[in-house]
């Protein structure tokens, strides 16, 4: 995700550099995401969402898993 101009500068009061953590000027903040794969490779379930504070709940993490079994 792009972080916008603005906040690139209240990322630096916080001590947060993105350029240098990232080793690139994109300024990009990265996006956390579960996904689960099966040894098919294929995609059993994902999510992805830009709000770093939400993430998938465990017990959907667990049912994807015992589909794997």
């Amino acid at each position: 995700m792009d972080v916008a101009e603005f906040m690139r500068a209240v990322y630096l009061e916080w001590c947060i550099d993105l350029p240098k953590t990232n080793g690139d000027d994109a300024g990009e903040l990265p996006i956390p995401a579960t996904c689960i794969i099966g040894s098919d490779g294929n995609i059993i379930s994902a999510y992805i969402n830009k709000n770093y504070t939400e993430r998938m709940e465990p017990g959907d993490i667990i049912k994807a898993l015992e589909t794997l079994k």
